[in-house]
């Protein structure tokens, strides 16, 4: 189970999993049933889509666990089933659930700069027109948000404690069934990272996956209005005819990337966002046994 963080490359490591032979992940993105066991979030979204986003969060989350274990109908005996859920590594009862239904699964956390993260979280709903309000306005209403049971993508701060988060897996499993890599490893040398998750969940190590595209990039739209339309697929549909599907999914990722911009953190911000996090990256420090300094900085 890839627990999180979210933002963090935990969509990359799924799709890269998802190729191995001996592994079958689930064909339901963040299935999420060990988070919440059926029962509905009933997040509040905002912006001009955030309440269309969650309403579609609650839709599609499995109501039983029947319906959460038929995901993995596909698997043969040989494989290792898996899915990647960054609600795991944020809901406090997850590590209870987990250990409840399945008390022995391998789990994989990737962390991610917690101010890095909080940015990206953010650039997300901005690309997906569900935040309406500045980064730093946004951080500024987000207790009140979270007093309204906000999504979990727009705790911008809340989300980035994984101290706190890692600890309560420490204490449910021991550190024997929780694999914690560093988002910039990942992006370092993911041939060595994934290599080291393989081993880790018991499969072949020497297999390699295709790592080419980057995937679940986040970013301000140049245009939202063709960048909606191509997230709807409205305007390659018409070429369907003329583009194979395989080659309209490609081209649809390049062309959004191409649409976003990534605007700058601004330095005040990001020094109060250091300051916030900074006691809980000591923490972190301690219980994993790396430097995080370069996140101090």
């Amino acid at each position: 189970i890839i627990i999180g963080a979210a933002k963090s490359g935990t969509t990359s490591i799924s799709s890269y999993c998802s190729q191995h032979p001996g592994v079958f992940v689930s064909p339901m993105k963040e299935a999420r049933f060990l988070a919440y066991n059926g029962e509905l979030a009933k997040y509040r979204g905002y912006g001009q889509n955030g309440a269309n986003l969650m309403s579609r969060y609650d839709e599609s989350l499995p109501k039983s666990w029947e319906e959460y274990s038929s995901l993995f109908k596909g698997a043969t005996s040989e494989q290792k089933s898996g899915e990647a859920s960054p609600a795991y590594l944020y809901i406090e009862n997850a590590p209870v659930n987990i250990s409840a239904r399945c008390p022995d699964a391998k789990m994989v956390a990737v962390l991610r700069n917690p101010v890095e993260r909080a940015f990206s979280s953010y650039l997300h709903l901005r690309r997906d027109d569900a935040e309406d309000l500045s980064f730093g306005d946004a951080l500024e209403a987000e207790t009140d948000r979270i007093k309204e049971n906000a999504g979990l993508l727009w705790r911008y701060l809340d989300l980035g404690y994984y101290g706190q988060q890692i600890e309560r897996y420490y204490d449910t499993f021991g550190s024997d069934q929780l694999m914690v890599i560093l988002y910039e490893d990942l992006v370092k040398d993911p041939m060595e990272q994934m290599a080291q998750i393989f081993n880790f969940i018991g499969v072949d190590s020497d297999f390699t996956p295709n790592i080419e595209e980057r995937l679940n990039v986040s970013g301000i739209p140049r245009s939202q209005t063709f960048y909606k339309s191509l997230s709807t697929g409205s305007i390659l549909n018409k070429a369907s005819k003329l583009i194979p599907n395989v080659f309209r999914k490609h081209l649809k990722r390049k062309v959004q990337k191409a649409l976003l911009e990534k605007p700058a953190l601004d330095p005040k911000i990001r020094q109060h966002l250091i300051e916030n996090f900074r006691g809980d990256i000591g923490r972190l420090e301690k219980l994993i046994g790396r430097d995080l300094s370069k996140w101090l900085t």
